[in-house]
């Protein structure tokens, strides 16, 4: 099997969640890290079996090497779109860490840029690659459920509070990726309220649907929560749980009520960590030579609920 020889280029605490993860497997060589920081780099260096890597300061190190096909960015927010322009233009396969872009305009020129270079661009939306989730969506796409008529998600968390990114576009990728891959249709309404803590955002779809997120940085519980109303079942998931993680109800015969005690069920998926399934698949498309364009559809889709979010947040209808 063929390993990719693959680099890192930002080294803060997901960072090194991916140096650790890359040096875990065997599909990867890992072949370079990037960071502003000497500190940063030498912090990254004791997770690294090879220390004869490439270990710098300058991104353009990490394009210039033959021996990195692949690079894995997960800098500050604002300089993802620049990165992964220059890494594309190197000829380097890309797996951008969210928030992928601030506009979708940036990302469909990248997606423009990939198409050219016949290189591989990958979202990094990590609960699209979380096994109960990515279960619930194959499910709702089989038709399972039926028409899905509501979406709750809430996500919080005691820190870390970001300088560079407010909460919509630190923790909502989440919550938009989560329900472009959940409802296929288009948004009609969408209000964002709060303040810099706490936002509450409301979705109303053409066709009918509806979905309500709630994120907060501020908050004493971690909690990340997703409950799908659907015509035939309905389902909770619960990331902070130790079993039954996720949980799919029946309809009540006869009734237009779902039955929420000891009625539910537990369906099958993978134990795989998310950010190990998402490298996973970064590989194969790489080994493959095939474009995830349901991945990009998604990130595309969830960029354009995040724009008119921030819009509605700052007092602009959307």
């Amino acid at each position: 099997m063929r390993k990719v020889g693959i680099g890192v280029v930002g080294l803060g605490r997901f960072g090194i969640n991916y140096v650790k993860t890359i040096e875990s497997m065997s599909l990867f060589s890992l072949r370079g890290v990037c960071a502003q920081s000497q500190a940063s780099i030498k912090n990254a260096l004791q997770f690294v079996g090879d220390k004869k890597i490439i270990a710098s300061v300058k991104f353009d190190d990490l394009l210039k090497s033959p021996s990195i096909e692949a690079v894995c960015i997960v800098t500050p927010a604002h300089t993802h779109f620049s990165l992964a322009m220059k890494a594309l233009f190197a000829g380097k396969h890309v797996l951008i860490e969210k928030p992928i872009c601030f506009k979708a305009k940036e990302l469909e020129d990248l997606i423009k840029i990939t198409k050219q270079k016949r290189k591989i661009l990958l979202a990094g939306h990590l609960h699209l690659f979380n096994p109960p989730l990515m279960q619930l969506v194959a499910d709702v796409k089989k038709g399972m459920f039926g028409r899905v008529n509501m979406v709750r998600i809430e996500h919080a968390n005691n820190g870390p509070i970001r300088k560079d990114v407010s909460i919509i576009w630190d923790y909502f990728p989440h919550a938009a990726s989560l329900l472009s891959a959940l409802i296929k249709e288009n948004p009609k309404k969408i209000i964002a309220v709060g303040n810099r803590d706490a936002v509450s955002l409301e979705i109303e779809y053409l066709g009918k649907a509806f979905s309500t997120s709630f994120a907060s940085w501020k908050s004493p519980k971690k909690v990340f929560s997703v409950m799908v109303i659907g015509e035939k079942m309905a389902a909770s998931y619960d990331d902070y749980v130790q079993a039954d993680k996720l949980k799919y109800y029946s309809k009540s015969k006869g009734k237009d009520t779902f039955v929420y005690n000891s009625s539910f069920y537990v369906p099958a998926y993978s134990d795989i960590r998310p950010l190990t399934r998402q490298l996973v698949y970064f590989r194969e498309c790489i080994v493959e030579g095939k474009l995830p364009e349901e991945n990009l559809k998604n990130a595309l889709a969830a960029t354009r609920i995040l724009e008119r979010a921030q819009k509605s947040f700052n007092g602009v209808s959307a």
